[in-house]
C-alpha cells in the first residue's frame, strides 16, 4: 500500500507539462526501472534466505553490470558516446562508489527485513531530488508538487511507524 501512495505521490511531483518531446519516455523509463527495482529486491530476498552471501550478490551484480554495459556500447553506437573529461572521470567515480554503497547497504538492508518493507524507502530519494531541484537548481513549487511530495514522505515513513507485530 505504501508503494501505490509513493507513486501516486510522485505522480503530482513530476511535471507533466514540461515542454520535451522525450520526458515522458524519461518518465516511463523511470518507472520501469522503479519496477525493476522492486522485482530485484524480492530476488535478493531469496538469495539472502539461500545463504548466500551478501558480498558475493554485490561482486556479481557490478561484474555481469559491467559486462551488460560493454555489450551495450558496441551494439548501440547511436546513443552518442563522447570522450570522457577529468571532471567526467570525477563524477563517474562518485556515481560508481555510491552505487556500489547502494547496492551493499540494500543487499544487507533486505537480509534483516522483507524487500516489501525495503522498497517504500527507495522513494526517498525522490524527495531528496525534489529538494535538490527547489534548493539548488531552483524550481518553483507548485501545490500539486508539494502534496506529492507529502504524500511520498507518510507513504514512507508510515511502514516503520505502524509496523505490524
Amino acid at each position: 500500500m505504501s508503494v501505490v501512495g509513493a507513486f501516486l505521490g510522485v505522480g503530482l511531483i513530476v511535471d507533466m507539462s514540461v515542454d520535451n518531446p522525450y520526458y515522458i519516455v524519461g518518465v516511463l523509463l523511470a518507472l520501469l526501472a522503479a519496477l525493476l527495482t522492486g522485482f530485484n529486491y524480492m530476488i535478493i530476498r531469496k538469495l539472502n534466505t539461500q545463504n548466500t552471501s551478501g558480498n558475493t550478490q554485490t561482486f556479481y551484480f557490478f561484474l555481469i553490470g559491467a559486462f551488460m554495459t560493454l555489450g551495450i556500447n558496441q551494439i548501440t553506437p547511436v546513443l552518442n558516446f563522447h570522450s570522457v573529461t577529468k571532471q567526467d572521470l570525477w563524477l563517474i567515480l562518485a556515481i560508481s562508489v555510491t552505487t556500489f554503497i547502494h547496492q551493499t547497504l540494500i543487499t544487507f538492508a533486505l537480509k534483516f527485513e522483507t524487500a516489501a518493507k525495503i522498497m517504500p524507502w527507495t522513494y526517498l530519494p525522490v524527495l531528496v531530488s525534489f529538494a535538490a531541484d527547489i534548493l539548488i537548481f531552483e524550481m518553483q513549487m507548485n501545490k500539486a508538487s508539494i502534496i506529492g511530495s507529502l504524500i511520498v514522505s507518510g507513504s514512507v515513513i508510515a511502514p516503520s511507524v505502524f509496523k505490524k507485530s
